[in-house]
């Protein structure tokens, strides 16, 4: 199968509408978890609450907890299927950049150049620069590696 750059980008859209769709119930579980503080609340500081009274506010307490459990168990599913999307979508990428032919090894030199100029740069904090310098050697042990 050859992998193009818009099947990677097909599955970022679909984690994005993954994740919108759990934002939603995020709000929703909260629009719940409100509802029934307000209902523990007329029970706490309603004083003395007549008993049919105190039976629909326990049993509208009771609803909403099924409906909080219903929206977190949609919400598990949904970071179930995000955390396998973003597992393909990594997944594809590896295989792109294999078919692009990626030369790690230029790579790893960019990235040492970098570290090497992050390293002489004077305007950084000292301990910053001779970390950067110990990145850039441990680089360069890698880079003389392949």
């Amino acid at each position: 199968m050859v992998i193009t750059e818009q099947n990677i980008i097909d599955v970022e859209l679909a984690i994005n509408n993954l994740v919108l769709q759990k934002e939603k119930l995020v709000f929703d579980k909260k629009d719940n978890e409100l509802k029934n503080a307000t209902l523990r609340n007329q029970v706490r500081s309603g004083g003395k609450i007549h008993d049919v009274k105190y039976k629909k506010i326990c049993d509208q307490q009771i609803v909403l907890r099924k409906d909080t459990f219903a929206i977190e168990k949609a919400i598990s599913e949904l970071t179930i299927q995000i955390m396998n999307k973003s597992t393909f979508k990594d997944q594809l990428r590896m295989e792109f950049n294999k078919q692009k032919g990626v030369n790690i090894k230029q790579k790893l030199i960019d990235v040492r150049d970098h570290y090497i100029n992050f390293a002489s740069d004077k305007s950084r904090v000292a301990s910053m620069r001779s970390m950067g310098a110990e990145f850039a050697e441990k680089v360069e042990s890698l880079i003389k590696k392949l």
